[in-house]
């Protein structure tokens, strides 16, 4: 596995790989968001990384050579991560992990939806210990012109 710093006009390729035949990632996918494909789930999560987290380090996966995950931060928070389904085992997800957290360090964070419950348990698997649950974050923005 080798993990690269891509631009965010590299990244949509690398979501791609990452999502490519995992109908159910839209079980678990933003609800807000109403996307209905696997191909809306890539394009928003490029959109939000783009609008959201503009400073962010982002990472492509590879396994030889091919694109197969990605993985998004910001400071001390993982902001996005994923990886083709038919990767997804323990070597990898491991090797996988360890990368994150060569890049992270030992201390952050990552903020997920409750019924993200794929992520969340890969998380915990990994180490992370939930600190909130079911939390309700509001926000307001005044769209004066």
């Amino acid at each position: 596995m080798t993990v690269q710093p891509i631009r965010i006009d590299e990244l949509r390729d690398y979501v791609d790989a990452a999502f490519n035949g995992d109908d159910d990632i839209l079980f678990y996918y933003d609800k807000k968001e109403k996307v209905k494909t696997i191909e809306q789930a890539c394009e928003n999560v490029v959109t939000k990384i783009k609008i959201v987290y503009e400073d962010s380090e982002i990472r492509g996966i590879k396994i030889n050579g091919s694109k197969v995950g990605y993985f998004v931060y910001s400071d001390e928070l993982l902001v996005s991560f994923g990886i083709n389904k038919w990767y997804r085992n323990k070597a990898i997800l491991s090797d996988m992990w360890e990368k994150i957290k060569e890049e992270l360090g030992e201390t952050f964070q990552c903020l997920l939806y409750s019924y993200n419950i794929r992520a969340i348990d890969f998380l915990k698997k990994c180490g992370m210990e939930i600190l909130f649950d079911n939390v309700t974050v509001l926000r307001f923005e005044n769209n004066l012109n």
